[in-house]
């Protein structure tokens, strides 16, 4: 989503939550949830990822129970069911 990535790249993590969270509200049913994630994985990201919300997110977009399935990205732990990402 470009308006979340000018949020993040403006250190507005909030309101880059709020947008990204509204986006996948907006997702009709059935319809694939992935498509936005690959901005989560840029450095500049990095504050995006660290925060308590984004796990929350993910699991939104049905991406925790492929992580926990399959082992989580690259630049990430799970441990107990808790992705930290860096």
């Amino acid at each position: 989503m470009p308006r979340a990535r000018a949020y993040v790249l403006l250190g507005a993590i909030d309101l880059a939550y709020d947008l990204e969270n509204q986006c996948v509200d907006q997702i009709p049913p059935g319809r694939s949830k992935t498509f936005a994630m690959f901005n989560y994985w840029l450095p500049e990201y990095r504050a995006f990822r660290a925060d308590r919300r984004f796990q929350a997110l993910l699991a939104r977009l049905g991406l925790m129970d492929y992580y926990e399935k399959y082992g989580p990205p690259d630049m990430c732990t799970l441990k107990e069911g808790q992705l930290t990402c860096q």
